[in-house]
């Protein structure tokens, strides 16, 4: 059985309660032939969408060592890698959009 570390997050927000859950293991690191693997990881995303329950998975790995980034900091960068992809694409289609053709 895989030594596991989880983590929990709910927020409110744009009309819906979102609860994003995190798994982390450092086990699988010394198996593998992946240069620099320190954990691998699974998000799980669930939120309320006008009646239905909505659920997204993704598998990840990282570098980063659970000694520079538990569980509660994984999750924090997940969720601000898309904060970030986010307004980079706010900037890239309000510039864009007043481009002239």
């Amino acid at each position: 059985m895989l030594e596991m570390r989880k983590a929990k997050t709910v927020d409110k927000g744009h009309g819906w309660i979102e609860v994003r859950e995190i798994r982390a293991s450092t086990e699988l690191a010394d198996y593998s032939d992946w240069p620099y693997l320190a954990q691998v990881l699974e998000v799980k995303r669930s939120w309320l969408e006008k009646g239905q329950l909505k659920t997204e998975v993704h598998l990840g790995i990282t570098s980063l060592p659970n000694e520079l980034a538990d569980v509660k900091a994984l999750l924090e960068l997940k969720r601000g890698h898309w904060g970030i992809d986010n307004k980079l694409h706010w900037v890239r289609d309000v510039f864009l959009g007043k481009m002239p053709v």
